[in-house]
């Protein structure tokens, strides 16, 4: 660039006449496509922050249930090995904190519960509270055994609820088998 031309440019700049129609449009739309490109960044940014911290708390719901279904099934004091379990429940186990025959079942509404065998009376009682699942959560299980001794639990899963309150889908988090060595019985 020559000299005049820089000198234009620099007492234009800070002329009071202003910019051209064209000089107005072209920054109009390179501000609106900056814009644009920011936004759509920001939404990435939120999906994937969404993502990370929905898998977060469905890891954290199958730690918690992990946990509370080892304690029970650790401490169990005998099990009823000729009860007839359903394939979504387990065996039938005394449990040793409780000193009731228990078992794990899925519940349609609540997920996996316990259900305590009181002669012909059943009553199960959800493992996770809603409030402990983030009212956003459904436990499952595909089924409990014994045998020597240990209780073998298959894909404890965690499932996002749906609008009828079940999980369906793909689950979010699943530990394909638990296995837990029951203290008490481990002499028999």
């Amino acid at each position: 660039m020559k000299k005049n031309e820089t000198n234009a440019g620099i007492r234009r700049l800070f002329s009071d006449s202003g910019m051209t129609l064209t000089e107005l449009l072209a920054s109009l739309l390179i501000l609106s496509m900056l814009t644009l490109v920011i936004s759509g960044g920001v939404m990435a940014v939120k999906h994937a922050y969404e993502k990370v911290v929905r898998r977060a708390d469905a890891e954290q719901v199958l730690a918690t249930t992990v946990e509370l279904m080892t304690g029970e099934l650790s401490s169990a004091l005998d099990v009823d090995e000729n009860a007839e379990t359903d394939p979504v429940e387990s065996s039938l186990f005394l449990s040793g904190k409780e000193h009731a025959w228990v078992r794990f079942s899925v519940d349609p509404e609540h997920g996996i519960s316990r259900v305590y065998e009181n002669g012909t009376v059943e009553r199960g009682i959800p493992l996770l509270s809603e409030g402990a699942m983030a009212d956003r959560f459904y436990t499952a299980f595909e089924r409990c055994t014994y045998g020597n001794a240990c209780f073998t639990v298959k894909n404890i899963s965690v499932y996002e609820k749906n609008r009828s309150g079940t999980g369906t889908g793909t689950p979010v988090a699943v530990l394909p088998e638990l296995k837990v060595r029951a203290v008490n019985l481990e002499e028999r």
